[in-house]
């Protein structure tokens, strides 16, 4: 299944304040959403949380998209 994901912090509100609109547009595009916190990066997922450069950071399949493109995407379905 795909997935979106999700690069976030704790400290981070505009991630608190998109991420509920993040799945909800990966729900309808019946996608499955993962969030990763970089400042608590997982064994493993270092190098990929390393690469990111600004919080909230939208992956879907690999490549950075925006919530824009998300919803883009949901509408043309």
């Amino acid at each position: 299944m795909d997935k979106v994901v999700v690069y976030t912090t704790q400290w981070c509100g505009a991630c608190k304040s998109a991420l509920p609109q993040i799945r909800a547009v990966a729900n309808r595009l019946g996608l499955r959403t993962e969030v990763i916190d970089v400042d608590r990066c997982k064994p493993g997922l270092e190098d990929r949380c390393s690469r990111v450069e600004f919080v909230p950071h939208i992956e879907y399949n690999g490549r950075e998209v925006s919530l824009e493109q998300l919803e883009s995407m949901a509408q043309k379905r």
